[in-house]
């Protein structure tokens, strides 16, 4: 697999990694320290990347699970920092034109498209807003997030 790039203290690392999946949904990422023997296990569970073994400085581990996050999780659209908590979009596609946004799992927007116009509505309370929510109706028009056609695929 192709090394992960993280990204910390201003400098690009490039670590080698692998990844296994493992029963009822849970994934474990491996990645091994420059020296070919420090080992550490970040496994996802119930939606949740950790670190599971080995010991990381706080700022790197965070940049790891960040790194692990934007090149595994197929569902993310964006992730980004509000007020020092990681947000990770999702936008997951509905039936008949209609997508919802997910911000750490929890319902934070609907986009609609009625074949010729979009439009959306956002929880104020939520990290986003109107130029968030239009560069996500772009990434759908543009294929980047998956469509459900009329026939529910």
């Amino acid at each position: 697999m192709k090394p992960l790039e993280v990204h910390v203290r201003g400098k690009v690392l490039h670590i080698a990694c692998s990844t296994k999946d493992k029963p009822f949904g849970s994934r474990e990422v491996t990645l091994t320290g420059k020296n070919g023997v420090s080992i550490y296990i970040f496994r996802k569970e119930i939606g949740i990347w950790k670190l599971a073994y080995g010991d990381l400085p706080d700022d790197l581990r965070e940049a790891c699970i960040d790194a692990i996050i934007l090149r595994l999780d197929d569902a993310v659209a964006e992730m980004f920092y509000d007020k020092g908590k990681r947000q990770i979009v999702e936008i997951r596609p509905k039936p008949k034109g209609l997508w919802h946004v997910f911000i750490n799992h929890a319902y934070a927007a609907s986009i609609r498209h009625d074949g010729r116009n979009w439009e959306f509505h956002f929880d104020e309370d939520s990290s986003l807003d109107n130029d968030r929510m239009t560069k996500y109706v772009g990434m759908i028009s543009m294929g980047k997030v998956r469509w459900i056609d009329r026939d529910g695929r």
